[in-house]
Formats: structure tokens, sequence, C-alpha cells
């Protein structure tokens, strides 16, 4: 276990939700920053090709000097809208994988105690969401990578609050005041994919109830053929 010191200070760089600026800090951005690089070197000699076309423009053969100019221009165009797109989005998803690769290979023992501080934080970080929770009516709050199925037995301010087999009662903060659920009805909220889109993907759902069959009726059939 790490000392309370050290994981008070991992806690002040890890991003409540995926504790992302720990690998930034470390590897994210530096391959990031590397990509870069190596765009803008492969490009620089294109650019210089294309200047160089672009100041000799010559007598004769006119055709093929305006091919070869436009051509690299568009190759040196499509390097740099590469560069301006990456530059743009920053570090991505893809970028923290390679970090935490990297991470792994490399500083094992370190990537061991970053796992393990997220792993006690994150519990230290249920904790008190479910004190919350729990201080508001409900079981727990709904979190991102879950699924849940039941009815809306009501909503308020602080959220919709659903009955859930697995998890009890369980509040949704992001559909406080909504007037689209309706209660008693059972929806599907589905957090799945709200880090990658960020959207919860909600459903009604629908009971089908098939008529019951009297045991003493179905005998008397049988006795009938």
């Amino acid at each position: 276990m790490m000392s309370f010191s050290y994981r008070a200070k991992l806690s002040k760089k890890l991003n409540k939700c995926t504790y992302r600026p720990i690998w930034s800090e470390f590897c994210a951005d530096p391959i990031l920053d590397n990509q870069l690089k190596a765009l803008r070197e492969k490009g620089k000699p294109i650019l210089e090709k294309y200047n160089k076309l672009k100041d000799n423009k010559p007598l004769f053969g006119k055709g093929k000097w305006e091919k070869d100019t436009s051509d690299t221009l568009k190759q040196y165009n499509n390097i740099k809208n590469t560069h301006d797109s990456m530059k743009e989005k920053g570090v991505t998803d893809d970028h923290y994988k390679q970090a935490r690769e990297h991470i792994a290979k490399h500083e094992p023992s370190y990537y061991a105690q970053v796992q393990q501080t997220i792993k006690e934080l994150e519990f230290i970080k249920q904790e008190q969401e479910d004190k919350y929770a729990k201080g508001l009516g409900a079981d727990r709050l709904a979190k991102n990578g879950e699924f849940y199925s039941g009815k809306i037995l009501k909503i308020t301010n602080e959220g919709a609050y659903q009955q859930t087999k697995h998890h009890g009662i369980v509040l949704h903060p992001a559909y406080a005041n909504d007037r689209d659920l309706k209660l008693d009805k059972s929806y599907d909220f589905n957090y799945m994919e709200v880090e990658k889109t960020g959207k919860i993907l909600r459903s009604e759902t629908y009971e089908v109830t098939l008529p019951n069959k009297d045991p003493k009726q179905e005998r008397n059939a049988d006795i009938s053929h």
C-alpha cells in the first residue's frame, strides 16, 4: 500500500474519470509531439521542392512543370492538413493507450503503483458517491461504463430515480426534471459508450404478458381427443 502523502500527490494528477493526466505527463504528450515532428520533417523537403519548382518556371514543357508543381503542392498540403488536424485534436485515446503500453513495458514497477493508486482512488470515489446517493434517497449514482434497466420511481431536481434489479435504486443526475421520462415505465439506460460519444443511450422497455393457460382446461382438452 502506498503512503498517504504519495497517494495524495498522485491523486491531484488524476482525472476523476479516466486518470489521463498521469499518462499524459509522462508519455502521451511526447508521443503526439514526436508524431507532429515526424510530419513536419516529412513535409519540409516537399515544400522545398514545391518552392523550387514555383521559382523555376520553364520556357518549354510547361505542361509537365504545371503538373509537377500541382502534384507536389497537393502532397505537401495533405501532410500539412494531417499535421494541423492532429495538432488540433491533441492527445487522443490512442496516445494514452500507447503511453500505458510504453510505461508498462519500460517502467513496470511505476505502472503497478499507478494502477494500484487508481484502484484505491476509484474505491474512495465510489464510497463518496454512494454516501451522496444515499443522502438523496438512492443506493448509488449512475456511472459511465454501466447499464441499468428498471422502472422510473420519481423525477426530481436531483435526477431520475430508477428501481433496478442488481443496483437497487439508481439516481440518474443527467435526467433531472426530465419531461420525457414516464413514471412507473421501464427504461434501459446505457452508459457504456459515454466516454467515447458523450451520449447516454436511453430506450423505453415494454413488458409482454402472455395469456396463462388453465392446467385443468389443458387436461380436459387432452381427454377430449
